[in-house]
């Protein structure tokens, strides 16, 4: 059974808020979390460095090929920028090499 974990993009203070995080005044809980409109789940796996994979992410596949991990018709996929069609779910650790980035905080990568 996978872990369940949720992060969101805060738009007012541009930074990435994991549920549980702590800062040096609170600690965000699940229910605060849902309050964003930029809500990731966690897909439960890591990438090459250890890194876990949340939804929103871009990452590389094995080919080089870039894409961000979307939630479509029940599973997490890496869908490519250089085409719409959504390559097999990610099932395994060999299918996402690496983590480069986020869809909000490097929107750069999507071009």
């Amino acid at each position: 059974m996978r872990e369940i974990k949720f992060r969101a993009w805060d738009k007012t203070n541009n930074q990435m808020i994991y549920m549980g995080m702590v800062d040096t005044s609170y600690q965000v809980t699940i229910q605060e979390i849902f309050r964003y409109d930029t809500v990731g789940q966690f897909t439960g796996l890591k990438d090459k460095n250890g890194k876990e994979i949340y939804e929103g992410d871009v990452c590389k596949n094995d080919e080089g090929e870039i894409g961000k991990i979307v939630f479509w018709k029940g599973c997490f996929i890496l869908e490519l920028i250089s085409t719409w069609d959504p390559m097999a779910p990610i099932n395994s650790i060999e299918f996402v090499k690496e983590v480069i980035g986020n869809i909000y905080e490097n929107k750069e990568l999507l071009q």
